[in-house]
């Protein structure tokens, strides 16, 4: 049973400080993190407190449930608790009205494709809060400059996931962020970044994943299905082409 009609972004990342974030908006969450109890969320850096804020300047209204997997320094000391964190949001997503998760951390990989996570425990998981009206948002990776080609770091590779990346004010309008990575769908492989936009705080392809996290929840409080949030996302955008002529759809 659902505990309110509010509408909750489940943060998993460093936690939520509730000086800098209105404890007001904060919701029991977990902790998988080596810092701390298991009910304590109280984030020790900055990261996870400004993707909340981030969230919450778009959509006032939500509330946020702060997962906390990595400690003050975005060390993932558990290589479990990703999939853990999605565990519990399963569970508990109905009674917390959790409709959106933020997932805007990622790791050094460049994957032009999810074949090689297959047989992932995260992949069901995904795939099973989607099936539930849950959007599941995470960053497409900060590598680009040193990839030098395209490709998303885990877990936005995941087809299930809405994968974000960055996009900047340049002389010449707005482009590509140099530093986000990218997929385009002309690469065929079934998996391609699905929004740039702007970052929030704190910056990178983690704030620009918290601003389309904070654009689903607040689309979520009116229409019903993901696929509608997208869609009204998808009629707000521009197109820009970067140096290879290739298009990307920009927020």
């Amino acid at each position: 049973m659902q505990s309110s009609n509010l509408i909750s972004v489940a943060v998993i990342d460093t936690g939520a400080d509730p000086e800098r974030v209105n404890a007001a908006h904060l919701l029991p969450g977990l902790n998988l993190s080596d810092e701390g109890d298991r009910n304590e969320t109280i984030d020790y850096g900055t990261h996870g407190t400004a993707i909340a804020q981030t969230i919450l300047q778009i959509a006032p209204e939500v509330r946020i449930v702060p997962i906390k997997i990595v400690n003050r320094q975005g060390i993932l000391r558990n290589l479990e608790a990703m999939s853990i964190a999605f565990e519990w949001i399963l569970e508990h997503h109905d009674r917390l009205n959790i409709r959106v998760v933020c997932a805007a951390i990622a790791d050094i990989t460049c994957s032009e494709s999810d074949e090689y996570y297959a047989e992932h425990p995260l992949r069901p998981l995904i795939s099973q809060l989607r099936n539930s009206q849950v959007a599941t948002v995470a960053a497409a990776g900060n590598g680009y400059a040193h990839h030098h080609r395209q490709g998303m770091a885990f877990p936005a590779i995941l087809r299930e996931v809405i994968s974000v990346g960055a996009i900047a004010q340049t002389p010449a309008g707005l482009q590509l962020a140099n530093h986000s990575q990218r997929l385009h769908p002309s690469t065929g492989t079934g998996c391609h970044t699905t929004f740039f936009v702007e970052p929030g705080a704190p910056g990178d392809t983690s704030g620009a994943a918290a601003t389309v996290a904070g654009r689903l929840a607040k689309l979520a409080q009116s229409q019903t299905t993901i696929n509608e949030w997208i869609d009204q996302l998808e009629q707000s955008c521009q197109i820009v082409r970067d140096e290879d002529g290739l298009e990307w759809e920009i927020i």
